[in-house]
């Protein structure tokens, strides 16, 4: 158990909330609409959201106007907030998760708080806000910030439940898991089901896990905030959404690769370091408290919790980096309360170190890459030398600089060490990685959607699956060969490939618009192409509200 610490003075609670401040603003708001939409998970939840608004249809979601059962629909109603409230762009379809992220991280600083101290609330919010893949899902357009956040939420209340046989916590925890399960689905509530009964058989309770599964306020709650959607998708699309979500995108997900995100039975051994840059060496040394876990509750509900995401996701066939959040609030509790325990000046801060290294000779390793990289990489990385110029190097130079300031730093402690280089982190992360890596990847498309925007063109996709461009576009843009007078979207390498002769239109970064001339394919039907945005740019247009052509 940790010896109880005296209050902190209020010059430091101060000093603590200003920095909280600063990495909460840099992790998840500076420039978080600077960079354009990603393929394309962002761009795919972002489409379908201005699909549902043009079509009207608030029940089943499409994408390029085909069904997309990938996801359920919280996440889509959340966008729809955010772009009424700051338009149809960046920001507004992204300020859920940075909203949601925020939240996430006050209420984990909170709970370590209530549990060890104001210490370790501070600092559990710090691991939390300034790790590095927190900081890129509470920036994104997709759901794993909402979903992130109802998992804390229910890890929170199925403890206030065990420790105190809180009826109204357990109620929460229904209610939590139900807003996880409208928002990604059975993860929302597999997860914390397994850690409690993997917890109470530990225990040998199993009489508490029967009397919070028999809990019928909980349960009533739980179908209040699930059935309704779910009744009124199965009544307009059938069976075709529980079948395409339950067994494809959960079911196969689990059983098959998917979408070329395989992996290996090591997978998450390597995804858990990297994730939690820069506090990998706090987390290795918290690895340390495992063998005495069994001592206390929470600590093996915690470690319980992480284990089985580590584990479950082990074992799926199709792997991704940001399914190990799942059980990271866990860790980030963790990691708060045996803080003490990181020794040593400079190797805590190793990865830091290295990390920060990188990112100043970020511009040399993509010079040398380039030349020995495919035609299409080669294509998207000649954008790179303007981007990865005057602020991405003052921004990493400083990041680096100031890496080493912490290092030499005598009256800190490992662990307030480790802090400031998540603050860092942050900061170089939004002011410098972020911009840079969306004018790389992204901007091109952005261009080229506004350009066809703007000349009324009529657009479709060929050999290429990015629903960004649809969004920026604002229309539906068929994923097929080009007719002749249509322009085609596509990757500068594909082009030669087409039957038809082409006319490049505009060409950048790898991706090409290319208008098919006259050959052997039967004319194009007639179609009104979107009308140009008006003056004032997107973000007014936006603001007047969607329309049928897009944002």
């Amino acid at each position: 158990m940790s010896h109880p610490l005296p209050p902190p003075s209020p010059r430091t609670r101060r000093v603590w909330g200003v920095l909280l401040t600063a990495a909460l603003l840099l992790a998840f708001f500076v420039n978080l609409g600077t960079a354009p939409l990603f393929d394309r998970d962002e761009g795919a939840f972002s489409e379908a959201t201005r699909e549902m608004v043009a079509s009207g249809n608030y029940v089943t979601t499409t994408l390029n106007g085909e069904p997309r059962h990938d996801k359920p629909i919280l996440t889509y109603y959340a966008q729809l907030l955010g772009v009424h409230l700051l338009g149809w762009n960046e920001w507004g379809v992204r300020i859920h998760s940075a909203v949601a992220a925020l939240l996430w991280v006050l209420l984990t600083g909170a709970f370590a708080r209530k549990q060890w101290g104001e210490e370790a609330g501070w600092a559990a919010a710090m691991l939390t806000a300034t790790s590095l893949w927190v900081m890129v899902i509470g920036r994104a357009a997709t759901a794993d910030a909402l979903l992130n956040l109802f998992l804390a939420l229910t890890l929170f209340d199925i403890y206030r439940f065990w420790r105190g046989n809180d009826r109204r916590a357990l109620s929460r925890a229904f209610l939590w898991g139900g807003l996880g399960f409208l928002t990604k689905g059975p993860v929302g509530v597999v997860v914390p089901a397994a850690a409690l009964s993997l917890f109470a058989v530990a225990r040998g309770q199993f009489r508490r896990l029967l009397e919070a599964a028999r809990h019928p306020l909980g349960w009533l709650l739980f179908l209040l905030v699930t059935a309704p959607w779910y009744v009124a998708v199965y009544l307009q699309d059938g069976g075709a959404f529980l079948e395409g979500f339950f067994l494809r995108h959960n079911l196969n997900r689990f059983a098959d690769t998917m979408e070329g995100h395989g992996g290996v039975l090591y997978y998450y051994v390597v995804a858990t370091l990297l994730v939690l840059l820069p506090h990998t060496p706090l987390f290795l040394r918290t690895l340390g408290r495992l063998r005495q876990a069994a001592q206390d509750d929470l600590d093996l509900l915690l470690w319980i919790w992480f284990g089985f995401v580590f584990l479950f996701f082990s074992f799926s066939r199709t792997q991704l980096p940001h399914y190990i959040l799942y059980g990271a609030t866990p860790l980030f509790l963790l990691m708060a309360r045996y803080r003490g325990d990181l020794q040593g000046r400079v190797l805590p801060m190793l990865p830091a170190l290295a990390l920060a290294s990188f990112l100043v000779f970020l511009p040399e390793v993509v010079a040398l890459a380039r030349p020995r990289a495919d035609d299409y990489t080669q294509a998207i990385l000649s954008v790179a030398p303007e981007v990865l110029g005057g602020a991405f190097r003052f921004w990493t130079a400083t990041g680096a600089l100031a890496m080493v300031v912490l290092v030499l730093l005598p009256r800190l402690a490992p662990w307030q060490r480790l802090m400031g280089a998540g603050l860092v982190t942050a900061g170089v992360v939004s002011l410098a990685v972020v911009p840079a890596w969306g004018a790389v990847q992204q901007g091109p498309t952005k261009e080229a959607a506004l350009l066809a925007r703007a000349q009324g063109w009529k657009v479709v996709m060929w050999r290429l699956d990015m629903p960004s461009f649809a969004f920026y576009y604002g229309n539906i843009t068929p994923l097929r060969e080009p007719l002749p007078g249509e322009v085609v979207f596509t990757r500068i390498t594909r082009l030669s490939r087409l039957e038809v002769p082409t006319e490049i239109l505009f060409q950048k970064g790898g991706i090409v618009l290319a208008r098919a001339l006259e050959g052997s394919s039967d004319p194009p039907a007639s179609t009104d192409p979107p009308p140009p945005p008006e003056q004032g740019g997107r973000a007014e247009e936006g603001r007047r509200g969607p329309r049928d052509d897009g944002p």
